[in-house]
């Protein structure tokens, strides 16, 4: 089963992403920092990160630092706070795609229908 990662520090967000990502089959992890986002990476390796670009304990973009980290996974930048400048550095640093919050689903469904393993 193909699986995500919602890294998040806004609990309700990640919770609605969730449920939305988990009825599209997928199976679905959460984490509210990048050490939490660290942890579920080294437990399951996810095909797809939907990563909040401001976290409590540095830049969603920070994950990038370890390319062993995100190697395998698609990782999708996720901002209430989007720029240009940020855009561009995440698409740099090998991001699949760039979101502003609110998150539209259509969007997102079309991303994840991307990323979803053949059953």
């Amino acid at each position: 089963m193909t699986h995500a990662l919602i890294v998040d520090d806004d609990s309700d967000s990640a919770r609605m992403m969730a449920a939305l990502i988990a009825a599209e089959h997928f199976t679905v992890a959460t984490a509210h920092n990048l050490r939490d986002a660290r942890r579920q990476m080294a437990l399951q390796q996810p095909d797809i990160v939907l990563l909040d670009l401001q976290l409590p304990d540095g830049s969603g973009m920070d994950l990038f630092d370890d390319p062993q980290l995100v190697a395998h996974s698609e990782v999708v930048l996720i901002t209430g706070h989007a720029s240009l400048e940020t855009s561009v550095q995440a698409l740099r640093l090998g991001a699949a795609d760039y979101l502003t919050k609110p998150v539209n689903m259509k969007q997102l469904r079309g991303i994840l229908s991307r990323v979803m393993r053949p059953s």
